[in-house]
């Protein structure tokens, strides 16, 4: 494709150095769009402007380039820090290889109370003032581990208001789950080591917890304890079986393993995290290739370079002793990347390109499901990209379809409105364009203005952005709901967009759900059991979720807010005390006057004022 770059930037681009450095890609308005790093700069910026350039991506970035800037620096490692730094400062448009900015589920035990409960925290950064185990990669993987924790040790999860309140066992209890601190069943001195025990757990210490647990429990049954001889046992069984199904190596050694394919139209890297011989973790990431014109040996170092500030530079904590990636850098790479993250982690991190004899079970663990993830994701796609396809046939569409978006309206009983907007593309949801928006400007249970609203407020930003409208646009609702989504589009002289409803079938049975098509004004003769109207589901229910979410939580905040802020004397440090204690606004609502005054900072008066609030 040819480029129709300014004069300017041709001269700009000549005269760039051959030297190491950080390169700025700007609008015209002098926002960064892209931040990269190069051996080369001159080589590597004249690269985006080639004209065998088919990266979509790549295009739509260069067409928005109106001038580059430059920083040389006096080695790669510097590069790379200072490249990493401007990216998470700047947050670039088009920096979306591997982009972290979603939190991350962590497992904390807190430490100030006499009896401390295991809790998940999500945060971007390790949680501070508790013990905090993780990252770990995704919520069901936390779930699990947290799942074995309370089946081994029996540590508490209930809030601290529970705890304080409660005179006989919960449930956990009963189903052994708990070992019921809350009304003494344990002493203090005994719940403290099954915490310690579980914090060996949590850092990977198996071997040394099993020796421990194996000695207390012939020590129990030196003294005739076989009821906590038998609690004991159950304890290492669960442990063993654990290691059993991990295939334990017993080496004292942290390793990651980050694994890269290419042999691929969807790129992917395995990550495998390794602690004293256990598997902590392992997650497939898959990036975008951005320059379609590096070779594969460019584009590995590219990905890992860009794997490293993702996964390791803004989480210094995450950096191991040793990372394991089976590919041939160069000596001045190794030795740069190590540099970097040395000045991260202020210790050594040495990074191997061939796995030693004892890790290379785990490099075959690694590249096997670096096979099946990949295989899943094309999979995945070419579902997606086959139903695309179809769907474009069955509404007689002239282009491709990129994109698909669907409505959908939340409310209790006109109250808490929320209008909620997905977006799926050729790879499937694309949250990032999820939107929701909270409907001010309509009546209450006014449906059809509410979906005008948001329909209107969605499509003028992307009016307003440049961004692409979708081909498709799926109301959930009938023909009033269609047409009030056509009247909205044609007042925005929007005219190249396929309207559909979807209407529940009788009975509210999904078998019987109907495609309505606004142009034709006809329902689209499609079978039960057609994958075209699961998809067209799939889409509906999406929105539906979506948008029931949301409105949940704008509800609850609203009920939290009329309740307690109208009450004189009632700040949010008391509110938030309140809920706490009482677990909720349920039980803030029943509590008597002497409750209410054991809650800090609420005293005889403030407890009168809330009674009568709720009578």
């Amino acid at each position: 494709m040819q480029w129709q770059i300014s004069q300017e930037l041709k001269a700009t681009i000549q005269i760039l150095p051959r030297s190491f450095g950080v390169y700025k890609m700007l609008d015209s308005n002098g926002k960064i769009l892209y931040v990269g790093k190069a051996l080369n700069l001159k080589k590597r910026v004249s690269q985006y402007f080639q004209k065998t350039i088919t990266c979509p991506k790549t295009q739509a970035l260069v067409q928005q380039i109106a001038t580059v800037e430059v920083m040389i620096t006096a080695s790669e490692t510097e590069a790379l820090l200072l490249e990493s730094h401007l990216i998470k400062t700047n947050h670039p448009k088009y920096n979306i290889l591997l982009r972290d900015d979603k939190t991350y589920p962590y497992i904390i035990i807190t430490t100030k109370q006499p009896y401390p409960s295991i809790q998940i925290k999500r945060s971007k950064q390790k949680p501070k003032n508790v013990a905090a185990f993780g990252p770990y990669p995704n919520a069901s993987a936390v779930h699990e581990v947290l799942n074995l924790i309370h089946k081994c040790f029996k540590l508490r999860n209930c809030r601290d208001s529970i705890f304080a309140t409660r005179i006989r066992p919960c449930l956990q209890y009963q189903i052994k789950r708990c070992s019921a601190p809350c009304t003494s069943y344990i002493s203090q001195a005994e719940y403290l080591e099954s915490v310690e025990l579980a914090k060996a757990f949590l850092l990977g210490k198996s071997e040394k917890l099993l020796t421990e647990l194996n000695n207390s429990m012939q020590n129990a049954v030196h003294q005739l304890k076989f009821e906590l001889a038998a609690s004991l046992r159950d304890q290492i069984q669960q442990i063993r079986h654990i290691q059993a199904s991990q295939g334990i190596i017993q080496d004292e050694e942290d390793l990651d393993i980050v694994a890269i394919s290419l042999n691929s139209p969807i790129p992917c890297i395995e990550h495998v995290t390794i602690r004293k011989g256990s598997i902590l973790n392992t997650q497939a990431y898959f990036p975008a290739i951005f320059l379609s014109s590096m070779d594969n040996n460019e584009q590995y170092q590219h990905i890992f370079e860009a794997f490293l500030s993702f996964y390791y530079f803004e989480h210094p904590e995450r950096i191991p002793k040793q990372i394991l990636t089976p590919f041939a850098f160069d000596k001045n790479k190794l030795a740069s990347y190590q540099e970097a993250l040395k000045q991260y982690r202020k210790h050594s991190c040495k990074i191997l390109t061939k796995a030693p004899k004892n890790a290379k079970a785990w490099l075959l663990f690694a590249l096997n499901n670096l096979q099946i993830h990949q295989k899943q994701q094309i999979s995945k796609q070419n579902f997606i990209q086959e139903r695309m396809k179809s769907l474009a046939e069955i509404l007689h569409l002239k282009k491709p379809i990129n994109q698909l978006a669907c409505f959908d309206i939340s409310h209790t009983h006109g109250h808490a409105t929320v209008a909620s907007c997905v977006v799926f593309n050729k790879e499937g949801p694309l949250k990032t364009q999820y939107r929701k928006y909270n409907i001010v400007n309509t009546k209450p249970s006014d449906d059809y203005g509410a979906l005008s609203e948001a329909i209107l407020r969605h499509f003028k930003h992307l009016t307003k952005t440049n961004a692409p409208y979708p081909e498709v646009l799926l109301i959930d609702g009938g023909k009033g709901q269609v047409n009030v989504a056509a009247k909205v589009l044609k007042n925005l002289n929007i005219t190249d967009i396929k309207l559909l409803g979807i209407t529940k079938g009788e009975g509210r049975k999904a078998e019987f759900d109907r495609i309505y098509v606004k142009d034709t004004k006809t329902f689209l003769p499609l079978k039960s059991n057609a994958n075209e109207l699961f998809f067209f589901q799939h889409l509906r229910d999406e929105a539906h979720r979506f948008a029931i979410s949301s409105h949940r939580k704008k509800r609850n905040k609203a009920q939290l807010s009329s309740s307690l802020e109208s009450i004189p004397g009632i700040g949010p440090k008391k509110r938030k005390a309140l809920i706490q204690y009482f677990a909720g606004l349920q039980g803030v609502k029943k509590a008597s006057i002497e409750e209410l005054c054991k809650v800090k900072g609420i005293n005889k008066n403030l407890a009168k004022l809330i009674v009568e609030s709720f009578t």
